[in-house]
């Protein structure tokens, strides 16, 4: 049994597909509860998500991204800091501005890491509930469209992951610059696939 979750920049959970285990989104997240899993990140996983997020940039006209050091840096202390807290009740809080954010979370009763295109492929399929005719920012959304998000030009995904208190977790955050979902720069970013 596995339970999945992606968060979209804006704090709102996103159940796609599986059976969710106990994840809670609080508006005033806990404070941290226990230390943070480890880091997972190699570069394997660094090629997988730049593989993963081009497939879906290509199929709305936005060029691949840039895998950016500095991004990939501030994606680790951003998992570290996330996997500190249950599923991903921590949200966005203390996210630098300068940079978008994309966050999964999955737990498994099997010890086994979450590639990079489960997380990819989860928010890509808010894409269901995009509106092109109306393109403006939405927290159904949100992930989908800073993933194709046209003016982003650089990434830096990070994965922590381990045994949690119930379950095998893995939490995986991709930081973006520029960012996207920027009001009335929607029609412009978001390209028809």
């Amino acid at each position: 049994m596995t339970g999945s979750n992606a968060l979209n920049r804006y704090g709102t959970a996103v159940a796609v597909g599986m059976v969710v285990l106990g994840v809670v989104v609080a508006a005033a997240g806990p404070a941290a509860a226990r230390d943070p899993l480890a880091d997972q990140t190699t570069a394997d996983f660094q090629a997988e998500c730049g593989t993963s997020l081009t497939k879906y940039r290509g199929r709305h006209h936005a060029p691949a991204l840039a895998i950016d050091p500095n991004l990939v840096e501030y994606a680790k202390s951003r998992a570290q800091l996330i996997s500190q807290s249950a599923g991903l009740s921590h949200g966005h809080r203390g996210l630098n501005g300068h940079y978008g954010e994309t966050l999964f979370w999955t737990g498994s009763v099997a010890p086994e890491l979450a590639p990079c295109s489960a997380a990819v492929d989860n928010w890509y399929r808010e894409r269901a509930f995009y509106d092109p005719n109306n393109p403006a920012f939405s927290t159904e959304t949100a992930s989908f469209t800073q993933v194709v998000w046209r003016d982003t030009t650089a990434v830096g995904c990070a994965r922590a992951g381990g045994m949690g208190a119930q379950f095998y977790e893995t939490y995986i955050v991709c930081a973006y610059a520029p960012p996207g979902n920027i009001a009335g720069s929607f029609t412009e970013n978001v390209l028809a696939d």
